[in-house]
């Protein structure tokens, strides 16, 4: 079972797997809002089940706080369009950009938050050859 925390020093929801960090949830605080930056996933905890609960926190944690919530971050505006109970928390200046996908990749047929979410452990970043370091 996954934990979520709130790391207020970083600004980020962490999510643990397996006492691991899987991903976290980038955000910034202005006035009464919370701004969703980002989000990230480590590669190998790719599942669209870890990404919901780690949105759906921040949205809950939103709520309980009585914030409203910008969603810069693509993978939670996919969120918000798909779990319309959650709209109310997003200020009407920002609904229209919930369906708005001109900017995204093209993708054929409707896309889940995990789409837009920052993958972490590439497969080409594993394969770096390390630079030695200068004596």
């Amino acid at each position: 079972m996954p934990v979520i925390e709130n790391n207020r020093e970083e600004f980020q929801y962490q999510l643990f797997e397996a006492g691991e960090l899987a991903g976290y949830v980038q955000y910034r605080m202005s006035g009464n809002e919370i701004w969703v930056l980002y989000s990230c996933l480590a590669r190998n905890f790719k599942s669209p089940d870890l990404v919901s609960a780690l949105l759906r926190r921040v949205l809950e944690d939103a709520h309980f706080s009585r914030l409203a919530v910008v969603p810069f971050c693509p993978a939670m505006r996919a969120f918000v369009e798909g779990h319309p109970q959650y709209l109310c928390l997003v200020p009407p200046s920002w609904h229209a950009r919930l369906s708005d996908t001109t900017h995204w990749e093209e993708k054929s047929g409707p896309t889940t938050p995990l789409d837009h979410v920052r993958l972490t452990g590439s497969r080409r970043a594993r394969l770096r050859v390390p630079v030695p370091a200068a004596t």
